[in-house]
């Protein structure tokens, strides 16, 4: 899981960062993947779902069958308050950018 998280680091998008969230223990860490998602504007705990047609895959153009692709949001765990802002502060020096 350690080189999942590096390639995750250096090519993060939404989906790896939720399988990482969702293959961590400490509820801590969940948070760390949390904020380091935000950093590049995404939100595991936002679900992003779109209307394609079923055979092509592509977006929905009014014809063919529909389906549903996209994500479905993650629950965090509760933490304090406290740990959250220690675990922005710890993302945020680490990789120097400002959370969104």
């Amino acid at each position: 899981m350690d080189w999942y998280k590096t390639e995750v680091m250096q090519n993060p998008n939404k989906e790896r960062v939720a399988d990482v969230i969702a293959n961590t223990s400490p509820h801590e860490e969940k948070w760390f993947w949390y904020y380091f998602g935000k950093l590049y504007d995404f939100d595991v705990t936002n679900d992003e779902h779109v209307a394609i047609n079923a055979d092509t895959g592509e977006e929905y153009d009014g014809y063919g069958p529909v389906s549903v692709a996209g994500y479905s949001s993650i629950l965090m765990p509760e933490i304090s308050e406290s740990s959250k802002l220690e675990m922005q502060k710890v993302v945020t020096s680490l990789f120097s950018k400002s959370i969104k």
